[in-house]
């Protein structure tokens, strides 16, 4: 009999109201209003820029469909870098959108972060993807706001 483990890793993406870091296209002027609920993402380290700040290594989260990588909608957390080789070409799939939400302290990260959603990983788990789980801000306050 053979058994699945499911994995808890998760990472936060932050950017994805916004059109920064190289997340605008010709097709969309903010590449991540197409993410919704179980949108695939691809995580991949690209530079983007110039930026305010020159150019810029990101971990990018490259919005995936119909099978093909689309838009840049958001970057991982930029202290999650260490762990590139980790995150370099992996799947997720969001399950959780900070903004919007009843509960205050997640629309108020959201919005410090220009948007926030967060992604589980869907590609295979590897031994030790749990430190990235480290890298999402819990919100831990069972407080919602009216």
């Amino acid at each position: 009999m053979t058994t699945t483990t499911s994995s808890s890793a998760s990472v936060a993406i932050f950017g994805v109201r916004s059109p920064d870091f190289g997340c605008s296209c010709e097709h969309h002027a903010i590449c991540g209003s197409n993410i919704d609920y179980d949108t695939v993402l691809r995580l991949k380290k690209t530079v983007v820029g110039p930026t305010s700040g020159g150019y810029a290594t990101i971990i990018a989260a490259v919005w995936v469909t119909e099978g093909i990588d689309r838009c840049i909608v958001g970057r991982v957390n930029p202290a999650a870098m260490k762990h590139s080789e980790r995150l370099e070409g992996r799947l997720r799939q969001v399950t959780e959108i900070f903004w919007g939400t009843s509960h205050k302290a997640k629309n108020e990260y959201s919005t410090q972060h220009k948007g926030v959603v967060v992604a589980q990983i869907i590609d295979k788990y590897m031994v030790g993807d749990d430190v990235l789980n480290a890298f999402v801000e819990r919100c831990d306050s069972d407080e919602e706001s009216n």
